[in-house]
């Protein structure tokens, strides 16, 4: 991800296969648990490559990785008494 960042370009075939393999966090909450001694190898690693927002941003992922990015579609409050402080995401469509 950092190189096609970087390079500001989609990502070749090869590099879309890898990035399709991609489970997200919460498939491995462990690598965020500082008190699990067996993946401080990877948390290490893994900190040294994110900054401090994008790592925030991962961890908060485990909890919720059954929902769709935050920011991935339209946003819109309803306006429900059942509802009155719930945020709803519509995909956006082409």
């Amino acid at each position: 991800m950092r190189r096609l960042q970087t390079e500001d370009r989609p990502p070749h075939p090869d590099e879309q296969a890898a990035l399709a393999r991609w489970a997200a966090w919460g498939a491995i909450p462990e690598v965020f648990d500082a008190d699990n001694a067996s993946w401080a190898s990877t948390r290490r690693q893994l900190r040294e490559l994110l900054d401090d927002t994008e790592w925030a941003a991962a961890s908060r992922t485990v909890i919720n990785a059954h929902y769709t990015a935050r920011c991935s579609g339209r946003c819109h409050q309803p306006q429900s008494r059942e509802m009155p402080n719930c945020e709803l995401f519509r995909p956006m469509l082409p």
